[in-house]
Parts: C-alpha cells; sequence; structure tokens
C-alpha cells in the first residue's frame, strides 16, 4: 500500500473516532466502501501503536464510575412481646326447654265426583319445511375466513420489532425511527435496548458479578428512555451507559444522578 494512501486512511479513521464512532464500526463502514480488509487492519494497528486507539480494560461498571462505600445498617432489635393476662371464664346460661304446642285435627271434607272431561282430538302440526344450505355461501364463508388469517399474519410480521444482532443492524433502523431491539454488554453489564419512533430505552439486565450486592439492587431492572431525531442516532447511546445523559429520562437516570451527586 502506497503511503499517501495510508496517510489519508489513518486521517480518516481519527477523524471518526473523534466523533464517538467505534472501531469495529469503522472498520466495517471502510470495508463496505471499498476498502480491502487488510489495508483497513495495517491502518488500524499503526494508530494502536502510537495509542491513538485505545485497547479497552474490562472492569466492573458501576464500581468503576462511583465508588461508593457501602453504607452500614442499623441492627433492628426485636420488641419484646407482652403477654396478655388471662380472660375471665363467662359461665354459659341454660337454655329453658321449649314446649311445642299440641296441633288439632282438622276434618278433611271428601271429594265429589266431578264428571272427566272429554279428550280433545290431538292435532298434528304441520311439517317445517327445512331449507338445505348452498355450498356456494359455505365456499364464501371458508374463502374469508383464510382471507382474514393471512391479514392477521402479515399484520403481525409488519408490527413486530426486528431482532438485531448487531450494532450496525440496530443504528440502521433507529435512525429510520423502526422498530428494533439490540442486546449489548458493556465492561460486564448486559443492557437491552428498544427503539421504536425515534425514542430508545435502556434497561439493565445483569451486572458484572464482580459488583456489590448494594449496586446489583439499586440498578437492575431498571431502564430510561432517550429522544433522537430521525436520521441522527448516535453510536454512544449504546458505547455508554451515561452517552447522552442529558436527553433521557427515567428511573435508571435518576440513581446514576444520585449516586454520582453522594
Amino acid at each position: 500500500m502506497e503511503g499517501d494512501e495510508l496517510k489519508h486512511l489513518k486521517a480518516h479513521i481519527k477523524k471518526e473516532l473523534k466523533k464517538g464512532y467505534s472501531v469495529d464500526l469503522i472498520r466495517s463502514s471502510l470495508i463496505d466502501a471499498g476498502f480491502s480488509s487488510r489495508e483497513v487492519r495495517q491502518a488500524i494497528e499503526e494508530l494502536k501503536k502510537k495509542k491513538i486507539i485505545k485497547e479497552p480494560i474490562k472492569k466492573p461498571l458501576f464500581s468503576g464510575f462511583f465508588g461508593g462505600k457501602p453504607k452500614k445498617t442499623k441492627e433492628i432489635k426485636p420488641k419484646e412481646i407482652m403477654e396478655e393476662p388471662p380472660k375471665p371464664i363467662i359461665p354459659i346460661p341454660k337454655i329453658p326447654e321449649i314446649k311445642t304446642p299440641k296441633i288439632k285435627e282438622v276434618p278433611v271434607p271428601e271429594k265429589k265426583e266431578t264428571k272427566k272431561a272429554e279428550p280433545k282430538p290431538e292435532t298434528k302440526p304441520a311439517p317445517v319445511k327445512i331449507r338445505e344450505e348452498k355450498p356456494r355461501r359455505l365456499w364464501i364463508f371458508g374463502f374469508l375466513a383464510v382471507l382474514l388469517i393471512v391479514v392477521v399474519v402479515f399484520g403481525l410480521a409488519y408490527v413486530a420489532p426486528t431482532q438485531c444482532n448487531t450494532e450496525d443492524c440496530f443504528i440502521s433502523k433507529a435512525n429510520k425511527c423502526m422498530a428494533a431491539t439490540f442486546t449489548n454488554q458493556i465492561e460486564g453489564t448486559t443492557v437491552y435496548y428498544e427503539t421504536n419512533n425515534c425514542a430508545l430505552t435502556k434497561t439493565i439486565q445483569a451486572l458484572d458479578p464482580s459488583e456489590p450486592q448494594e449496586i446489583v439492587g439499586a440498578f437492575l431492572g431498571k431502564s430510561m428512555t432517550c429522544k433522537f431525531n430521525k436520521n441522527d442516532f448516535s453510536p454512544l447511546f449504546l458505547n455508554s451507559i451515561t452517552g447522552y445523559l442529558e436527553a433521557c429520562e427515567g428511573p435508571l437516570k435518576d440513581k446514576i444522578l444520585e449516586i454520582t451527586r453522594i
């Protein structure tokens, strides 16, 4: 590779790094633009030797940011249980016997013989004509049922968010304000991202095992929602928990600000 071309390529990489884009995203963008992967790798390795690109050091996310000492919990002494004095025994009064009154026998009057009415001649109901279902109606109902199933299936497929496995996929959907999901790890902390209608929701799903239990209880499951403009989604939303924190609202932001003030 010629010296001038390598120089221009390294200058372009340094310019994109200052904008906040990650090395992996810059590498994939240059390869998609037509540069060979060997030339791009050579330029990145030379920048790493000059310590312009620093290798990330894995460490606990929240302990490294805040480093707060755990607060001492006060011991709660159990309250003494006061024994209740025995209640006085109240004797149950005797229930007086109730005498049942004697019932006098009432004479039953004799039944008078009545003439039986002559039975009326039975009338048979007229036969009911049953109209047979035409095959044409059954065919129409079947066609409508199949059409309804097809519309529901395609409607659910259109509304369901896209599950992205890479940052490039998620950034592309976010810039178009389309629905998508993505899971990323930042220094041992697992973050779940969900975007739709130019709004991003971050949720802490898991923390590094080395984090104190107090930090885990404070941040696990917390989330916040961040607003952005169409075609202006920044990779800092994915590469940093506190990236563009001023554009976000929610319990996760409140907890971050609370701990940073301590």
